[in-house]
């Protein structure tokens, strides 16, 4: 599993890379993390509940490929999208920032947000 979600990582942040690219942002930063998720529907529909519980500002939804926000800095940016791993969905939570801090802070707290969506009952 480990190799596979290593090239699926790539394949992501060469996407988030485009993005940044279309955009004035100077990220030196970038911190990634993933959940496992049951439906590529549900993942979407968690990942924006996600960025608006941490307080993700000027929020986009791209239905079916991305949710993306920006902290009140203005120097960190998020982009969650889901992607298939298997029998399950990965809820992917990328983070670039200029502040080392503020963007794995804000990393954290997305990807706990979706774990604590996703945990069996009891846990």
């Amino acid at each position: 599993m480990f190799r596979h979600v290593s090239g699926l990582m790539l394949a992501v942040m060469a996407f988030a890379g485009i993005t940044f690219t279309s955009t004035t942002a100077n990220a030196e930063y970038l911190f990634w993390g993933y959940s496992p998720v049951s439906t590529r529907a549900l993942c979407f529909q968690q990942l924006e509940q996600a960025a608006h519980a941490v307080g993700l500002n000027n929020i986009r939804v791209q239905p079916n490929a991305q949710v993306s926000g920006g902290l009140n800095d203005n120097h960190t940016y998020a982009v969650l999208t889901c992607t298939p791993n298997g029998d399950q969905v990965l809820a992917m939570v990328m983070v670039a920032g200029d502040n080392e801090s503020n963007a794995n802070v804000a990393r954290e707290a997305l990807q706990n947000y979706m774990v604590s969506l996703n945990q069996p009952s009891g846990k």
